[in-house]
């Protein structure tokens, strides 16, 4: 079967390395080594069995085209490039080049009724002009390499301007030959100063890099980041939910490792992309790598409700030295660190601009239930135990990770 595009030559070529050969660029002469080399020929109009490129080096232009039975671009480009070779044939030479084996390439030209002149089983051209992809075009002109491209360049405009002289502005082919699977792609993007259009990771506990969290831009992109958060400190932030408004399963809790976890996490968009697709975004990738749904659903919980303690006389509290609103009370009160289960909701009815006061720092009361509930008291207030339907952050895992 045909491959309809520019492919990577993701076979294991068992090429035993000469030592001596240092790979050309555009630029570099051809040494004389190369021109003296030896090189097996099938269909070669004159029988032979061998050629050297130095049998060409009278030609004012030389293509060594680099191709294979699989790729349809190589050949397509191969049947164009010989029907210009047959106009220019005192001035143009085409040198097909494939790393594929004889009996292979008799095999699969009989199915394709496709018989070129081509080097064949080349394991020295592969390693002076090495490429991960075909086709892979290497023109050289007085004795020196002048371009490298793929096929789109090669036609006969371009060509007849090489010979007369000109040579054409063309597409320089980008070859990345220490380029792994293994490896981040970004790393090969910005080489070639290539836009990352979305980029994310996940990870454990980085130590020395501390933690924090937000969204930042920098460098013409937007970054979403964690740095050793909690699991579910991300998704609160992330779904503007706190922690005390995120609800596990009872049952399934047990299973779930990535409560307890603190790693990080970036991801990388446009600089235009808003923030509300940025977290949309890390919640796909969150639910992908942890196995879990997380929905925003309305459930009856227990809360505690802060209520107008009834017939409280009014004191005038203004000289004392500390003071908040009702607003800000119920951030701190259900603000929290790391996630536990069944921690209080606390919740009110009452006007958020109310003014508190109190004899000592707001914080340290929030964290003590008898010191604030005399605080509410001081204020005529009071604290109500209550079931209230609430949105709740659900969290619904599924058997095991899927990492």
């Amino acid at each position: 079967m045909l491959n309809l595009s520019a492919q990577s030559l993701s076979l294991s070529i068992d090429v035993k390395k000469d030592t001596s050969i240092h790979p050309l660029n555009i630029g570099d002469r051809i040494p004389d080594k190369l021109w003296n080399t030896v090189l097996p020929v099938m269909h070669d109009p004159q029988q032979k069995e061998h050629i050297q490129l130095k049998d060409f080096q009278s030609k004012k232009l030389m293509i060594i085209d680099f191709w294979a039975t699989w790729c349809a671009p190589c050949i397509a480009s191969i049947k164009k490039l010989q029907i210009i070779e047959k106009k220019y044939a005192d001035r143009f030479a085409l040198i097909p080049v494939t790393y594929e084996k004889l009996d292979l390439l008799q095999r699969q030209m009989a199915k394709l009724s496709f018989h070129p002149f081509s080097v064949y089983s080349d394991p020295q051209l592969l390693q002076y002009f090495p490429h991960r992809s075909i086709p892979h075009q290497v023109w050289i002109m007085d004795n020196k390499v002048v371009h490298i491209g793929a096929a789109v360049d090669a036609n006969e405009k371009n060509i007849a301007l090489a010979l007369d002289g000109h040579l054409p502005q063309m597409e320089v082919k980008a070859e990345f030959m220490d380029f792994s699977l293994t490896k981040p792609l970004d790393e090969f993007a910005k080489r070639v100063n290539i836009p990352i259009y979305k980029k994310s990771i996940l990870t454990g506990y980085i130590k020395g890099i501390g933690g924090n969290n937000g969204i930042m831009q920098a460098n013409g992109q937007k970054l979403l980041y964690y740095n050793n958060a909690w699991v579910l400190s991300m998704l609160a932030y992330a779904t503007d939910m706190p922690l005390n408004r995120i609800w596990i399963d009872t049952v399934k809790r047990s299973n779930t490792s990535f409560i307890n976890q603190q790693g990080c996490y970036q991801l990388i968009a446009p600089e235009a992309t808003p923030d509300d697709q940025m977290k949309a975004w890390f919640l796909v990738d969150l639910k992908t790598s942890f196995n879990c749904d997380v929905v925003k659903q309305w459930r009856d919980m227990k809360v505690m409700r802060i209520l107008k303690q009834e017939n409280s006389a009014a004191q005038k509290l203004e000289k004392l030295k500390y003071h908040t609103d009702l607003r800000s009370l119920l951030a701190l009160l259900n603000a929290h660190f790391k996630w536990k289960a069944n921690m209080p909701i606390y919740t009110t009815d009452l006007a958020l601009g109310t003014v508190l006061y109190a004899n000592e720092p707001i914080p340290t009361l929030a964290k003590d239930k008898a010191r604030l509930a005399e605080f509410l008291t001081l204020n005529g207030l009071t604290l109500s135990h209550t079931i209230e339907s609430l949105e709740m952050l659900v969290i619904d895992p599924k058997n095991e990770s899927a990492r």
